[in-house]
């Protein structure tokens, strides 16, 4: 949002967004990090059923097998569970967005 803003941008035609899907990736190697290699989309979830893209209620019955981290910097979770690996919003990701969606408008004023 700041580099839209300070590039001209409207702030007022600047909306954030809040996802309730995730998107997907087959791991080619057992590393499961941000940036690790895949080879594409993992599985179409049973519901979505597209290769790359679930639904968040798809996603939340994957995470209670998976291993979920979180980007730092980002403050998003990622969870993965053997080559499959999802990048998505939870809680707490969307309690991040709402405090400094908050701050940047207060920013403006």
């Amino acid at each position: 949002m700041k580099y839209w803003r300070d590039n001209g941008t409207p702030v007022e035609k600047l909306n954030m967004g809040f996802a309730s899907y995730g998107r997907t990736f087959r791991l080619t190697s057992s590393d499961s990090s941000v940036g690790a290699p895949a080879s594409g989309p993992a599985s179409a979830g049973p519901y979505t059923r597209e290769a790359g893209f679930w639904a968040y209620y798809e996603i939340c019955t994957f995470v209670k097998g998976a291993t979920v981290e979180m980007i730092a910097d980002q403050m998003v979770p990622y969870a993965y569970k053997g080559n499959e690996w999802v990048g998505f919003d939870n809680r707490q990701s969307y309690e991040t967005k709402v405090i400094f969606n908050s701050t940047f408008t207060m920013m403006l004023i």
